[in-house]
């Protein structure tokens, strides 16, 4: 994911439990199950779609990381069905000043 962008909306998610986030070599893996909702339900019982543009069922998305992220620290944030991932610097990636002795 680049800085700045704006991820894809979850919003069919039922809650963040159906979402999993996981980090292998360098590797950042989130894969989940989207759960089908229905629009409404007619007067004897049966369900009615009135549209339906989402797909239903399980996925997974890989991004490769560069080694100089800090893994220790990846924080994750679901809210109104949108999922943000901060993926910070390592320290030893930051530039530093040396002092000249």
């Amino acid at each position: 994911m680049k800085p700045g962008k704006r991820p894809g909306r979850l919003d069919n998610f039922q809650s963040k439990e159906n979402v999993k986030i996981e980090i292998e070599d360098n590797q950042l893996f989130v894969s989940g199950t989207r759960e089908e909702k229905t629009a409404g339900k007619k007067d004897d019982g049966q369900r009615s779609l009135q549209l339906s543009e989402r797909l239903y069922g399980s996925f997974s998305r890989a991004f490769g990381m560069p080694t100089t992220v800090d893994t220790g620290k990846i924080e994750a944030k679901y809210e109104n069905g949108v999922l943000q991932i901060a993926v910070p610097k390592a320290e030893s990636a930051k530039p530093r000043q040396v002092k000249i002795v």
